[in-house]
Formats: C-alpha cells, sequence, structure tokens
C-alpha cells in the first residue's frame, strides 16, 4: 500500500464528504471523514497494512511525509468478539491545530499522484448537503418497560450496596419512517443538536 498526505487549502465540510455512505469522526469541527473503501479487515490485518504502507515519495510544498492513513472501525464491548477496520482511498481530515489535510491510499503511484489528488479535492467540494424533506416516523420500545425498570433498580442497589460504582442502563428502541431515513440529513442534525460531542459514521453505527 502507498500513501501520500497533503496540506488542504480548498474549504470542505467533513459531513459533506462523508454524506450517507462513507466514514466520520469528528467533534468540534476537528476530525476526520472519508469515502471509498481501499482495505478492510480485522485489527491485525488492519495495523499491518498501516505499519506497511510506503510513502509515495512526494516531497512538493504541500506534502506532509511524516503523516500516514488512518483506520475508521468499530470495536466490540466483548473482547473476544471479531472487530472490523477500514482503511478508505481519500481521508480528508481538520485538525486542532486548524490544518487541513488530505491522505489518499493506493497500490500504485498513479492512484496518489496530483490528478488524484485533484479529483479528491473537486469531489469533496462539490458535495452537497442533501435538500430538505419532511419524513414521518414512530418510535416504539423493543425491550419492554418492566425489564428496563428492574435493570434499574438491580443497578442502583448494586451501587447503594458498594458492588459497583457506576453503572449505565440503556434500552432498545424501534423507529418506523415512512420514506428511507436520509443518514446525511441525520449526521447534519445531530452536528445542530450536538456539536461539541464525538459524531460518527462508520458501517451501519451513526451517533
Amino acid at each position: 500500500m502507498i500513501h501520500r498526505t497533503v496540506l488542504v487549502d480548498t474549504p470542505f465540510d467533513l459531513n459533506n464528504v462523508c454524506a450517507g455512505d462513507g466514514l466520520l469522526f469528528v467533534r468540534d469541527g476537528v476530525g476526520y471523514a472519508a469515502r471509498e473503501v481501499h482495505f478492510t479487515g480485522d485489527d491485525t490485518a488492519t495495523r499491518k497494512q498501516l505499519s506497511d504502507s510506503i510513502h509515495s515519495g512526494h516531497n512538493s510544498a504541500i506534502d506532509l511525509p511524516a503523516i500516514g492513513p488512518i483506520a475508521f472501525g468499530a470495536i466490540p464491548f466483548l473482547p473476544h468478539e471479531p472487530s472490523n477496520f477500514v482503511i478508505s482511498s481519500a481521508t480528508f481530515a481538520k485538525r486542532g491545530d486548524g490544518t487541513h489535510t488530505l491522505t489518499l491510499v493506493g497500490n500504485t503511484i498513479d492512484e496518489v499522484d496530483d490528478l488524484a489528488i485533484a479529483r479528491a479535492l473537486r469531489a469533496a467540494t462539490e458535495a452537497r448537503p442533501p435538500r430538505p424533506s419532511s419524513n414521518s416516523f414512530r418510535v416504539g420500545a423493543r425491550t419492554p418497560v418492566g425489564r428496563y425498570l428492574d435493570a434499574v433498580t438491580l443497578a442502583r442497589d448494586a451501587v447503594r450496596n458498594g458492588l459497583i460504582k457506576k453503572a449505565v442502563i440503556a434500552r432498545d428502541i424501534e423507529v418506523h419512517a415512512d420514506e428511507p431515513i436520509d443518514v446525511h440529513s441525520v449526521l447534519l442534525r445531530l452536528r445542530a443538536s450536538f456539536g461539541s460531542s464525538y459524531r460518527f459514521c462508520i458501517g451501519n453505527m451513526i451517533g
């Protein structure tokens, strides 16, 4: 795998880069968005891909050879469950120091050359938010209320008795919509309501 990272002075919106089918991890405007899957694998395979990746050798004024590719992934709560990670072909970043970067990865130099950089930037800047639309939906509980309240009571008693220090009890709900839910719109709504929280879109997990 070959990688190349460059400074970007063209404005882009991480949410629009991700759209509804890309990758996103951001908080307070600082984070990453990506499109197009280059590699997917478990923890071991992904670590090897990243460690074996070779810099393209480009050394222009905008190149940042010290910055390599990253992987997006969701780690299961149970340690023995399999994990899955994705390395994207094009990853845009807004960094804490105010710089904006683009990292390309590929198998050949042609996939990370200046033309490839220009194509990725054009796609990012041309991305637009979805048109506003209306959609009716209904929310219902999947977990019986009684079972949820019993769990809350058990957790409360365990804390009071010193068996545990803290518990977070959650329950499943179902959302039934009349039309397909636009993930891009959901991400924009989350930004408007919870901009200071971590927001993500990785596979079928959004939050």
